[in-house]
């Protein structure tokens, strides 16, 4: 098995976030990461062996020139990745060029390059033109680049991965009877969130719900995950262009935030407060308020799961229940829909995002900073109760090691399910702990 345990040094930070600075990269060697990419080489090597190159399928990246694939770049030219197993492709041929030769240097004179836009006819015109196995789309917001690719990778069996959060893409895909059935006996897998969101949580989810069938003998009725993303002593947090424009569009709309009977509706209570002990002998516990939030999961743990009810909160948002209750009361929600639905405003947001706002966390943030989760699995009286933590590194860091990773398994055909599904169905509720950083701890 490839489960890691957790390191005897390492302790909850004793911070209102759950986070704290810890130095990532000083004891990351990405064995998984490299141990994938060899397998990877090996299987090009050997296809390339009976048949030509040119006709090897290949892996597609899209969006290749974004803040999250420019650190997806700097992994696969720092591992060695076989460059001539994918096909680097964008909207933006100019900001394509530059990205790739900011980060992989001399092996951009190997690489094969695509440009297009995520339409219906582009997308069919680019995979008339070679086979692929899978496509790794990095081009938010994925609500406008992913339907596309779909449609066209389940007619044409070709796997399809991206790194959404957005709670529609993920309905659009596992609640799709004729996505489904489109698909058919074809081996693909159509799994969104292959990122921060969802991979990590998801797998925490799994875990503790095995956990809880495994100690009372039946499924919890209830699961809660608090999400703290990273950050340092610096606080210094920021989030990439992509994830900005995404929530700004998210403004729009008034998409439901939780899942109540199987249901994706609008949370009744918006705060819950998380008791947590920092350390596992500690007799104190931190106090955490957590904040409801539309997080991936409340969609994608319900299939992973089956478990009916479904709450993601973030520390920090919502001061308390008066304050939440009113910012996203009726009045206010048609307000935000009606000012960001007006063309002019969203447009007029998105450029100051792109002049006036940070790509993505400093580098600094992106190795000191790690991220904590907690989630609680409960039964319907709340008699019964198991929880665990995840330690992990910085978001948009495991970001790019999961999709990449997610990505060659898929085109390795190393896949426990196959059709639309999540990541821990596909890979397993301990996939997660691969990764350098990436640890459970049990929670009293």
């Amino acid at each position: 098995s490839d489960r890691k345990t957790q390191p005897h040094h390492t302790q909850m930070p004793q911070s209102s976030n759950l986070t704290g600075d810890i130095n990532i990269s000083s004891h990351q060697d990405h064995s998984y990461l490299r141990k994938l990419v060899a397998q990877l080489r090996q299987k090009v090597q050997k296809d390339v062996g009976t048949t030509t190159d040119a006709s090897c399928k290949k892996i597609l990246f899209y969006g290749a020139n974004g803040y999250t694939a420019s650190i997806i770049l700097h992994f696969m030219s720092e591992l060695d990745f076989p460059m001539n197993a994918c096909v680097f492709a964008a909207r933006n041929p100019a900001k394509l060029t530059e990205a790739l030769v900011q980060h992989l240097g001399e092996k951009y004179g190997r690489v094969m390059v695509e440009t297009f836009a995520a339409t219906d006819k582009d997308v069919e015109r680019v995979f008339a033109k070679r086979d692929y196995s899978v496509v790794l789309n990095c081009a938010g917001p994925f609500e406008e680049t992913a339907d596309a690719f779909i449609k066209h990778c389940a007619s044409k069996g070709v796997s399809y991965v991206d790194i959404t959060g957005e709670v529609s893409v993920f309905e659009s895909v596992l609640q799709n009877p004729d996505l489904k059935s489109k698909i058919g006996n074809k081996k693909i897998v159509v799994m969104p969130g292959v990122g921060f969101d969802i991979v990590p949580s998801d797998s925490l989810l799994k875990s503790v719900t095995e956990e809880f069938e495994k100690k009372f003998g039946e499924k919890p009725n209830k699961l809660e995950v608090l999400i703290s993303t990273g950050g340092n002593e610096h606080n210094d947090v920021a989030m990439s262009h992509g994830t900005k424009k995404t929530m700004l569009r998210g403004f729009a709309s008034s998409a439901p935030v939780t899942r109540l009977d199987g249901k994706l509706q609008h949370p009744k209570e918006f705060v819950k407060d998380f008791k947590v002990k920092v350390k596992p002998d500690d007799t104190q516990t931190t106090t955490v308020r957590g904040s409801s939030i539309p997080w991936g999961d409340v969609s994608t743990g319900y299939f992973s799961t089956g478990v009916p009810n479904i709450h993601t909160y973030m520390p920090g948002i919502y001061p308390n229940e008066t304050t939440a209750q009113a910012l996203n009361s009726t009045l206010v929600s048609l307000l935000m829909r009606f000012l960001f639905a007006l063309p002019f405003v969203l447009r007029f947001g998105e450029w100051c995002i792109e002049n006036f706002s940070p790509k993505g966390p400093s580098e600094n943030s992106r190795t000191t900073s790690r991220g904590v989760m907690l989630a609680e699995a409960t039964s319907k009286d709340g008699s019964k109760e198991v929880k665990r933590m995840l330690y992990v590194p910085e978001g948009y860091h495991l970001t790019a090691q999961t999709a990449l990773a997610s990505t060659i398994r898929i085109a390795l055909g190393d896949c426990k399910e196959w059709g639309p599904t999540t990541p821990s169905r596909t890979f397993g509720s301990d996939y997660i702990v691969n990764f350098d950083g990436c640890f459970f701890q049990e929670a009293e």
